[in-house]
């Protein structure tokens, strides 16, 4: 198996992973302006992913692990279900999720179509 020691990381690759991680930073999950904003030239930043150097490899892998675990994935969708203020279209979609994690929904395989009719009232009353 093979070992690979850490890459030290120079502050402009610091100032990347921190603009790219932390959800405060304005260029929070925006690869391209995170680079730019840690000082990379445009292409650069515009390549970055497509270039994947080995440190960024090894960090964005790293903190995508320790980032946030099932359990907190799972307890977001419960309080965004759970929520009386989130609007109806995002707690269907936390249950559709919260139902896949849990294989609650069945793949269909038929062929014929069916017809299903359902009455919702989707407005905010309360």
């Amino acid at each position: 198996m093979k070992t690979t020691k850490a890459t030290a990381l120079t502050p402009r690759q610091s100032k990347y992973l921190h603009s790219y991680h932390d959800p405060s930073s304005p260029t929070f999950g925006n690869s391209y302006q995170s680079a730019l904003s840690a000082g990379y030239s445009d292409q650069t930043a515009r390549n970055f992913n497509h270039l994947q150097p080995e440190w960024l490899s090894e960090n964005i892998g790293q903190m995508a692990i320790t980032a946030i675990s099932p359990e907190q994935i799972m307890a977001t969708l419960t309080a965004i279900i759970n929520d009386g203020s989130e609007p109806t279209i995002i707690k269907l979609k936390a249950m559709e999720m919260t139902m896949k994690a849990y294989n609650m929904l069945a793949q269909r395989h038929d062929t014929k179509p069916t017809t299903v009719t359902l009455n919702v009232d989707l407005t905010n009353s309360g």
